[in-house]
């Protein structure tokens, strides 16, 4: 096997070993929360989702100040379609973290925290949409817009759904407005210009259209050879 074929094989084997190491500890130790947290994020990357979200459970049972237990709690829930659900445990884990949030970035800018933030609004918001309340959606990724985040992939991914929540309602400038913004931030985001040239479309600008569809094929083909990114973040 070529050394791209193994690695796929060796990280599938290390988690399984991940996994019955934290099972083990377990046996010793049930009530370690960081053991019970280690084994639910191995079960999650198996996608084991209602195991690994029962282990978060146990985590919280223990402690309830336990924050990252929360997130991951809500990503499971997410990935699990459980969407009403992770947004209140999105929304428990913010209750915990902005108090430190607001705390680490009053002295000096706190770079991973910011990250943190805008990523757990982004998260939030998505789950939103799933849940089929883009408004709710829109008031998350406005959140994140008006932090202006240093990293500006998630800034320009904010406005991009954002843009994506008022497609949800037929608001067709406004997702030319805000893929527009998005592009602003990155001109290489090609998710931006295909929902702006799908925009153009539905608003019978056909020639704004293809141009965008255009820009958006060649960002692919570019992403394809390792060229360039498609902007992934709304994948979760």
């Amino acid at each position: 096997l070529s050394k791209a074929e193994r690695q796929p094989q060796d990280a599938g084997r290390y988690l399984q070993q991940a996994l019955e190491s934290f099972t083990t500890a377990l046996t010793l130790e049930p009530s370690s929360a960081d053991c019970l947290y280690g084994k639910g994020l191995a079960l999650a990357r198996h996608r084991q989702w209602k195991d690994a979200i029962k282990c978060f459970d146990d985590i919280l049972s223990i402690d309830k100040s336990y924050a990252p237990a929360h997130k991951a709690r809500a990503e499971a829930l997410y990935s699990n379609g459980d969407y009403v659900a992770s947004i209140a445990a999105f929304d428990s884990f913010l209750d915990m973290f902005i108090p430190y949030y607001e705390k680490a970035s009053s002295a000096v800018p706190d770079k991973p925290a910011e990250d943190m933030m805008a990523d757990t609004l982004l998260q939030v918001g998505m789950a939103h949409m799933k849940a089929s309340d883009p408004d709710a959606a829109r008031i998350r990724f406005s959140l994140v817009i008006q932090m202006q985040p240093a990293n500006r992939s998630l800034l320009a991914m904010a406005h991009h759904l954002s843009g994506a929540a008022f497609r949800a309602v037929g608001k067709w400038w406004q997702v030319i407005d805000e893929n527009t913004k998005a592009l602003q931030v990155d001109k290489d985001f090609a998710k931006a210009y295909k929902a702006r040239s799908e925009a153009f479309d539905m608003l019978g600008k056909t020639s704004d259209s293809v141009e965008d569809l255009k820009m958006y094929k060649i960002l692919v083909r570019s992403a394809a050879f390792g060229m360039n990114r498609t902007g992934g973040v709304s994948n979760l």
